[in-house]
């Protein structure tokens, strides 16, 4: 058969042209992917560091509560740079981030971050500790979008898929309220039960008989009114039954009055041991019901509990009450005291009078005055005694007393010196005492005069002689 000219060539030109219009399929679907998998992997980069530094952000809050950190010495402040100023403008928007108060936000930079312990993060960020918030310091621009903060990312991008059929409905499993202020309440749901794979929750919120109902995207949140609150948690289609939260008094979140305090009223004990204190209860606001506030005087060093049977020395009817410590037995007493706030929350204190009483003689047995003490604790800090001095001085009988409360940390006291009497040698000496043990544990002597000897009494009281060396005697 005779061959069209041109036909051979014109199936060739065919051929190459279905050829590049499938490789440009083939290079479009491989940019494409490659796209999506390098934006998937910075999703999964700012999700985890975000989390990461939500996890570190609830551990400062909780030493900041406890007291042990202050909110504003980590980070720097938002003014720090101009750089810092001119980012903070950008974010703190309804636009950007949502939030538009920067109150109490702190620039967490890379040496912030590496203080803490937070390392090889690509972020650095906006932290506000009291609200527990975690805002990007550049963000995340995902598909046309720019997200600072983890509660704006679409639930499709952010929580993980469940499965309706095997998990059931979840549950709030317990809360905590929080008295933050004198109008204002901290409610933090601190578990929820749920057996599917959801990892962020919405609350939703709102003041019984109240048609308004609130929404937060974490799970602690402030309330500034009193009454009950229906609070439930949601994502998408499952959503847990309603609990009852009530907050009827501005004390709600406090479970205790304060520890007692105690302050030695007498200058030297009576010669049966006795002593006056004078008792000081609080409460943060006020509610103290002195009806059954009560105290005893015994040797049992540690806790007895907070049955009112037990507080058998008498009542404290007032915040500021003068009692007389009187040892019911032989042996070092401690005064337990039972307050009880009008909720009928109870709490007991220990306080542990320490009594020492210190005759100075010479060496030929006379009494001596202008002799000067001081007490110090365990770390060598001079204690104020009754009087409201640090030093007390021998009197014309040679004698002084140095009464005070066991400081909460010091489980030992040593008796310094400090000014000795004119025309005696001026020789180094102290007394150390263990009291958990109740004993001496040392008595600084000289050869040429045993300048301290001591004993602690059936009632407990330290009794110590010194005794000083005429500076014409020769000493060795």
């Amino acid at each position: 058969m005779k061959k069209i000219i041109g036909e051979e060539k014109g199936i060739t030109l065919l051929a190459l042209v279905i050829l590049i219009i499938v490789l440009g399929i083939l290079v479009s679907v491989a940019t494409v992917s490659g796209v999506e998998s390098i934006n998937s992997a910075k999703l999964t980069r700012f999700t985890s560091e975000m989390e990461q530094m939500q996890t570190e952000v609830n551990e400062l809050y909780e030493q900041v509560q406890n007291g042990n950190i202050q909110s504003n010495s980590i980070g720097k402040d938002i003014s720090y740079s101009q750089d810092i100023v001119n980012q903070a403008n950008i974010v703190f928007t309804s636009s950007a981030s949502g939030i538009t108060n920067r109150d109490g936000y702190r620039y967490y930079d890379e040496s912030t971050l590496n203080s803490l312990g937070v390392e090889d993060m690509q972020q650095t960020f906006f932290v506000n500790i009291e609200e527990r918030s975690v805002v990007s310091f550049e963000g995340l621009e995902y598909e046309g979008t720019t997200y600072y903060t983890l509660e704006q990312l679409p639930d499709s991008l952010y929580n993980v898929e469940y499965n309706d059929k095997n998990t059931g409905k979840p549950s709030i499993t317990g809360t905590k309220v929080d008295n933050i202020s004198n109008n204002k309440w901290r409610i933090t749901i601190e578990g929820i039960n749920y057996s599917g794979n959801i990892d962020k929750w919405e609350v939703k919120y709102k003041l019984q008989g109240s048609d308004y109902e609130s929404t937060s995207d974490n799970l602690s949140f402030v309330v500034d009114n009193y009454g009950t609150y229906e609070i439930y948690v949601q994502n998408g289609d499952v959503m847990s039954d309603t609990i009852a939260v009530k907050i009827d008094t501005p004390t709600r979140a406090i479970t205790k009055p304060n520890k007692a305090t105690a302050q030695i009223s007498s200058t030297q004990p009576e010669s049966d041991g006795s002593i006056k204190e004078i008792i000081h209860q609080t409460h943060s606001d006020g509610t103290i019901d002195f009806s059954k506030c009560k105290w005893v005087y015994n040797t049992t060093s540690t806790e007895i509990g907070t049955d009112e049977s037990l507080y058998t020395g008498g009542n404290l009817t007032s915040q500021d009450q003068e009692i007389t410590l009187k040892p019911s037995e032989t042996g070092v007493h401690y005064l337990h005291i039972l307050t009880v706030d009008t909720n009928g929350n109870k709490i007991e204190t220990i306080i542990r009078p320490m009594a020492f009483e210190v005759t100075t003689v010479n060496s030929q047995g006379t009494v001596l005055q202008g002799a000067e003490y001081q007490i110090t604790d365990a770390t060598g800090k001079a204690v104020t005694t009754s009087t409201g001095a640090t030093t007390v001085t021998s009197d014309n009988n040679g004698k002084c007393y140095l009464l005070f409360n066991q400081e909460e940390d010091s489980t030992t006291y040593k008796l310094n010196i400090t000014n000795v009497p004119s025309g005696y040698a001026s020789i180094p000496a102290s007394l150390e005492v263990d009291i958990l043990n109740n004993t001496v544990i040392n008595e600084a002597q000289n050869d040429a005069s045993n300048l301290i000897t001591s004993n602690i009494n059936e009632y407990g009281i330290i009794q110590a002689t010194v005794t000083y060396t005429n500076e014409t005697t020769e000493l060795p």
